[in-house]
Parts: C-alpha cells; structure tokens; sequence
C-alpha cells in the first residue's frame, strides 16, 4: 500500500484510562487533598485486594484526520509533529514534518517542517508565511529547511520555553540533520531558536550530539580507526523528542539509540536514551535507559520514545516497531517511571494507541509527540500516521 500520512488528534478521558484510576489525597504528610491520584502503579495504595489495573485504550476523535496530508506539494507524507497550546490565548500552534523526497527541486527541501495553527485544536489553517519557497511556490507554510547533507534531515520536536530571558530563544527545536563540523560532515543533533515559533534561527554550532549512523552489522571500530567516523557505539540515532524536566529543571531529551546486535556488531536494535542539557546547546553524554527484552519477539525494537512528565510521574509513549510486518509497523505502548531514569513497562497489552484496525491514514504507523494537551475534562494526544 502506498504510504500516506495525516496528523490526527485523539482524546481520553482521562490520561490513563484505567479500571481504578480516582482523585484523592496522597499518602503522604504533606498532600494536598486536591491532587490527583493516578493510580497507574501501586505507589499511592497500601493494599488493594481482589482487584487487577486494567489499561483502556485511548479514544480516537471521530473528525481523524484533522490536518491531511498532499494538500500542498511538499506533504507528499506527514507524521512527526510537536504541539503547544498557549495558556494565555488558547492558541494552538503545531510543527510538523513533511517529507516530499525527491519530488523537491532543491536537495534542502525533501524533508521540511511546516507550520499550522488553531483556536480549538481541531480545525487548522497552514498560514502563508512566504519565509521559504518551494519549487518555485513562493507562498508556504515551511519554517525550516535541510542542510542538504548526506541524508534527509528529520524531526521536528519543539519546547516553548518562557522563562528564558533572551525573547529569541523563547522557541527551541531539537532535530536531526548533517552539518559541517570541523571541516568533516557529521550527522547528529542540532538545534534552532524562534522567538514566534514561526521565524527560526539554526544555532551554528552543529552537530551538537555526534549520531550513529551506518549499516546493521557493522564492526565496532577501533578509537583510532580512521573512516569511522559514523560508527560511534552507544550514540543518539535519528530521531528526538524533547521535553522541559521540571522535576530536574533542565531540558530532556529522549529518543533513538542503537544497541549492538546479539553476535557484539553494531546497529542491532533501537533503544531509549536520555541527554539532557541547561542551555538547549550543552547536552550531557547520551544515556541507555531502556531496551527490548526477552519478552519482546526478536523483530521488535523501539522507533522513538516520546516522554512527557504528568502529576508526579514520568510517562514514555513508546514506539513499538514491529519489522516482521509489512517492512515495519508502529503502535504505541505506555512506559511508567517514577523518576524519568528507572522504567517499568506494565501495560505491553492492549497498546495505550493500537494501529487503526480498519485501516485508513493510521493502520500501519502510529507516529506521537511529548505533548498531550490537557483541555477541559480531557487530555488530547496528538499523532501521525502512515497507511
């Protein structure tokens, strides 16, 4: 089937739907009778005879897609997305990836990221911001293009951050391109700034991270080897999603890193990492937090591994790449931790946002973001998906 992709929005009731889930006062000295319990593990409860957790899926919005993909030339596909909705004004502003390949002109605008915005979260306009053109369509919504490298640019993951006193920097992007670093092209992290979200600056310096990149079942190099310059064993891989850590009080990254395979070569599978940084520009070395086990089928890894903080926990939306179907396919698995380092992964089954079962823009691959929305009674998730 030919793949296609829309973003989507999807809503609970509450954010983790669950048999048990109730609000009332901690067990703690100092709770506050008004927080709100969770229940999603047994932190909270001194007991709870007789009873199971039970995960309910979350709930599709009947109006899916909400942004289609192909209405312009440049959305030959559409999925990675981040999202913000402005306390203040209730604005919502969404940046999303679209990939159009070879079917651009310019090397540097295969794979952009785009703009829309919405007063509900519904219903979005894709604003003409004539800051970059495409084979020749001067009146856009791009806001940011490639470096036009070995390979595509990816990502498009977005912190808005308004505490920082510099008003230009008020925007942070975190994603994935190659860049000239020292004369030689690296692919890795890079990072822009906007003060509006809509006029990004790249920050100069990049790559900030060093990225694996190469082919599975590569030797691991020698430190002095020269030509190996993309083999680097336990680095970040292609994919971010970032997040502001208000427990730790920096900003976090969580995304791809390659394991080595079974026989000790490189690029086995697709694990959880975690660097984090104070600026957005220093980030601490990349950390292994969470990889498949035995209890998942040999042909499964994690694609990306989105992760937001809520209440008093850490919550992973886990990509489950399934490589055995269909040249691979994703939905997403709910992780919990209490401190954004340690993980459980209690709720393997029923996935927290299966692939659509009929089909449609959704039944192949599930691709989410950190950023749930609280709005009313409800917690949307927003989401991309390839057929």
């Amino acid at each position: 089937m030919k793949r296609r992709s829309f973003l989507a929005s999807v809503s609970a009731a509450s954010l983790i739907p669950s048999a048990i889930s109730a609000a009332t006062s901690r067990r703690r000295a100092a709770a506050d009778p008004s927080d709100t319990l969770l229940m999603v593990d047994d932190r909270p409860m001194l007991y709870r005879p007789g009873t199971r957790r039970v995960l309910r899926p979350l709930d599709r919005h009947p109006g899916n897609p909400v942004l289609p993909d192909r209405e312009f030339p440049w959305e030959v596909a559409i999925a990675w997305n981040s999202i913000h909705r402005d306390p203040n004004t209730g604005l919502y502003q969404l940046w999303y990836q679209a990939f159009s390949g070879s079917q651009a002109q310019e090397r540097t605008h295969g794979c952009v990221v785009c703009y829309a915005e919405s007063d509900d979260g519904i219903s979005w306009r894709k604003p003409n911001l004539g800051l970059f053109s495409y084979n020749g369509i001067d009146e856009t919504n791009i806001v940011l293009i490639g470096n036009g490298g070995h390979s595509t640019r990816y990502g498009a993951s977005v912190v808005v951050d308004p505490r920082d006193p510099d008003p230009s920097r008020r925007y942070k992007m975190a994603h994935f391109d190659f860049s000239i670093d020292r004369g030689v092209e690296r692919p890795g992290l890079c990072v822009a700034f906007s003060p509006d979200g809509i006029h990004w600056t790249k920050h100069p310096r990049a790559p900030l991270l060093p990225a694996a990149y190469g082919t599975r079942g590569s030797e691991v190099p020698y430190a002095d080897e020269p030509g190996n310059e993309w083999l680097i064993p336990l680095s970040i891989s292609d994919a971010t999603d970032a997040l502001y850590d208000p427990v730790r009080k920096v900003f976090a990254i969580y995304g791809k890193m390659w394991v080595d395979g079974p026989d000790g070569t490189m690029f086995g599978k697709h694990a959880m990492h975690r660097t984090e940084s104070r600026d957005f520009i220093h980030w601490s070395r990349p950390e292994l937090l969470l990889a498949p086990d035995e209890f998942d089928p040999e042909y499964v890894e994690f694609h990306t591994s989105p992760v937001f903080h809520y209440n008093d926990g850490y919550f992973a939306l886990l990509q489950i790449l399934n490589r055995a179907e269909r040249g691979g396919i994703m939905d997403i698995e709910l992780a919990l931790s209490e401190d954004g380092i340690r993980w459980q992964r209690p709720f393997r089954s029923p996935f927290l946002l299966p692939r659509n079962p009929e089909g449609g823009f959704d039944g192949g691959s599930i691709f989410n973001n950190p950023n749930p929305i609280p709005h009313g009674d409800e917690v949307r998730f927003y989401y991309g998906g390839y057929s």
